[in-house]
């Protein structure tokens, strides 16, 4: 392993903490006594719940360069935990096809540190989704190997 280099740890209870939240994700939309406002506010709890159930909120291995040279250097300040599908659009998502809810979230609920400016600069581009968002603004995304080594990630088409 580069010493230069921290391999992401995975989160023991991860795949408890997603199942869990995809459990309480199907009970809300399931219940018909409940809400919008209130299932969309769980929802929103679900979906951070899912994006940080494999590794720590500034740990995730999807990451821009920017953002990885800022935890390189040994910090976190002006970092975001960016949702790549943005929450707002994955709540409506869920609230109109409840059925499909685990493969949502699995497919859907991803999340990638970037700095607070590009943050910033993301949220701008709210009518495109994914990593539409991040190819619209031209920003470079790595993801950290199982050593520890950060590689070029290729957006999906």
């Amino acid at each position: 392993m580069n010493s230069n280099h921290k391999p992401p740890r995975l989160k023991k209870n991860a795949q408890e903490t997603i199942d869990s939240a995809v459990a309480l994700a199907r009970l809300v939309l399931n219940e018909p006594k409940l809400s919008d406002t209130h299932k969309k506010g769980v929802l929103n709890y679900v979906i951070w719940k899912i994006t940080e159930a494999k590794y720590s909120k500034y740990k995730l291995p999807l990451r821009t360069e920017a953002a990885h040279a800022v935890l390189r250097r040994g910090g976190s300040r002006g970092l975001r935990h960016e949702h790549v599908f943005t929450r707002k659009w994955l709540v409506l998502k869920l609230l109109k096809a409840p059925r499909r809810a685990k493969n949502l979230l699995n497919e859907f609920a991803i999340g990638c540190v970037v700095t607070k400016r590009e943050a910033a600069r993301l949220d701008k581009h709210h009518r495109k989704q994914g990593w539409k968002r991040y190819r619209a603004l031209k920003l470079r995304v790595i993801e950290l190997q199982h050593d520890g080594a950060p590689a070029p990630f290729t957006f999906p088409r």
